[in-house]
């Protein structure tokens, strides 16, 4: 369960925090991208996904995460994910049997959130890893992603708002320059692009550069984001956000941060409009019910 006020627990201090958990950063109530992206559907979905107690089954790691961890954090993969060798499996390669479940308590045990995965999806994670890492054709992206620090934290409080807002870079190569890894089924441009408005990454990019920039007191604008198929051939491209996709974050970012410090400082989180409204169709619906020309309200 997140939080969304302090309760009784102690805040994350202001400035920019080296080698804290996920967890750590996850568990602090301040505003993130993914929390506008939330607040966006509404001020009570937007709490709805911070206070239902967790029931779901443990999803396994994505290949994302794993690529991420093998090109970000390569020295830390002995404690976020692990194969288990082929002598404890079952027959049939399961994970099961006595001799797998004795070695699983012994991993869980050394490293309590290690995630347990297929030596497939190892294999898969590393030739996502080694198009960065180890293709030549790709050496702006490994520059991107492999001088500098990954995985630095940076709390904010808006002292107009008066609000706390949290960022976590993938990575900080040097200079102002910010980097964002995202693992895709293409990396091709009309296709990233497409996702890339439908997942708010413009929201991460105005986000991030605005609280790097009250942090360190030193203007960032210049956010890449390296995109890595998660699928053959593995390939990778390299995207910067324009001033107009940026100014377009920015006046929408800032919209749900005064939303959200309103709904913060009154503690009131309201759902979508209650009473009677006008049903609308989207433009392309009228084009396959009968009476169109007559009935669509959209023809001039």
């Amino acid at each position: 369960m997140k939080r969304i006020t302090p309760d009784d627990k102690p805040l994350i201090a202001p400035g920019y925090h080296f080698d804290m958990d996920m967890e750590d950063y996850h568990e602090d109530p301040a505003i993130s991208k993914s929390g506008l992206v939330d607040l966006e559907t509404s001020p009570l979905y937007y709490v709805a996904q911070r206070t239902q107690v967790e029931n779901k089954e443990t999803k396994a790691m994505s290949i994302g995460t794993l690529a991420h961890a093998l090109i970000l954090q390569p020295d830390d993969l002995n404690k976020i994910a692990i194969v288990p060798p082929i002598e404890v499996l079952a027959k049939n390669g399961a994970f099961s049997g006595n001799k797998y479940l004795e070695w699983k308590a012994q991993a869980l045990e050394a490293n309590p959130g290690i995630e347990i995965i297929k030596s497939n999806i190892m294999d898969t994670g590393q030739q996502m890893a080694d198009q960065v890492l180890n293709n030549p054709e790709h050496e702006e992206a490994k520059i991107l992603l492999t001088n500098g620090m990954s995985e630095v934290s940076f709390f904010w409080e808006d002292p107009e708002l008066g609000i706390r807002i949290k960022v976590r870079p993938d990575h900080l190569p040097g200079g102002k320059i910010i980097t964002d890894l995202k693992t895709c089924r293409s990396a091709e441009e009309h296709k990233f692009g497409a996702d890339s408005f439908k997942l708010h990454y413009h929201w991460s990019a105005y986000l991030t550069c605005k609280v790097i920039s009250e942090v360190q007191g030193a203007f960032h604008n210049d956010y890449r984001f390296v995109a890595l198929e998660n699928e053959p051939p593995f390939d990778v491209c390299i995207y910067k956000p324009d001033a107009g996709q940026m100014q377009a974050a920015k006046d929408e970012v800032e919209h749900w941060l005064r939303v959200y410090a309103e709904a913060y400082k009154s503690d009131t989180w309201p759902g979508h409009e209650a009473n009677t409204r006008p049903l609308y169709w989207p433009h392309w619906a009228w084009s396959q019910v009968r009476y169109r020309d007559e009935f669509n309200p959209y023809d001039d």
